[in-house]
């Protein structure tokens, strides 16, 4: 029972106030998990429970809008709730429809829920597909050598240049921001991926065709046109350099069915995916 652990009471304010919830939002987490605590077991970490009674009970309340009219949720995001409940995605998918059960849940509520969780499934995927194709066309992420010589030696008071892993992580961010402006390809795999080319082309402009950092090319990329001849002109272009045709390799979709479920070390970060 929660009123028989203390513990977990102090543990569960302390997370409400980091996430700043309102009275009526915490009451109504608190007194959920306590009912459900009476009536069923709850194996494992008990904050880890509260995090899906928070949950539930933030995508339950509503805000008034400037309008007079209201909003559903409390601007208090999943990541916040995972992050302060030390809960791990998947595991609270997996307590997430055991909770729906137990708290007898609207069919509309866990349909929300699965939906949420397929679109983490089509970006896991797409993360492992854009690792690999990065790789495939750019140094390696983990590449220390990513920054070449003549690079190296400059003094204080110059930009440093772009490494590998920044250029890694700017991609990723790209493609996340531009697929936020489309919402209904989030659970898309297919457009997701198309997507994903498209991002990956424009990081090649901008670092060959723009920057010039052949150094943060592939040097044993397929996909690579050969260098121009010395003394000619290099094109400036993507296109030019046919890029978009090596790219044409990939355009088949990746195959969930091939992708086994994403554990931690290989997952994007929640905090760029989740709302």
């Amino acid at each position: 029972m929660a009123e028989d652990n203390p513990n977990i009471r102090a543990e569960y304010e302390k997370v409400a106030r980091s996430l700043n919830l309102d009275q009526h939002c915490m009451d109504a987490a608190w007194n959920s998990y306590s009912a459900i605590s009476n009536d069923y077991m709850l194996e494992g970490s008990q904050l880890e429970w509260l995090g899906c009674a928070l949950y539930v009970a933030c995508q339950s309340s509503t805000l008034e809008t400037v309008e007079g009219g209201r909003s559903s949720g409390n601007n208090v995001s999943l990541t916040q709730i995972l992050r302060d409940t030390k809960l791990s995605l998947i595991e609270f998918f997996l307590k997430i429809k055991k909770w729906a059960e137990m708290a007898k849940l609207s069919p509309a509520f866990v349909e929300k829920v699965e939906a949420l969780e397929r679109k983490f499934e089509v970006v896991s995927i797409i993360f492992s597909k854009y690792r690999e194709e990065f790789c495939d066309l750019f140094r390696s992420p983990d590449d220390k050598q990513s920054t070449s010589s003549r690079h190296r030696g400059r003094k204080n008071g110059r930009t440093r240049p772009c490494s590998s892993m920044e250029l890694f992580k700017f991609g990723w961010t790209l493609y996340i921001y531009v697929k936020s402006q489309f919402p209904l390809i989030s659970d898309d795999l297919v457009n997701s991926h198309h997507l994903l080319l498209c991002c990956m082309d424009m990081l090649y402009g901008c670092v060959y065709g723009g920057s010039r950092r052949r150094d943060l090319l592939n040097p044993d990329s397929s996909l690579l046109p050969p260098p121009p001849p010395a003394g000619s002109k290099p094109s400036s272009s993507p296109a030019e350099e046919g890029l978009g045709l090596g790219l044409a390799s990939y355009a088949s979709p990746p195959s969930s069915s091939s992708s086994s479920s994403p554990s931690s070390s290989s997952s994007p970060s929640t905090c760029d995916t989740l709302p």
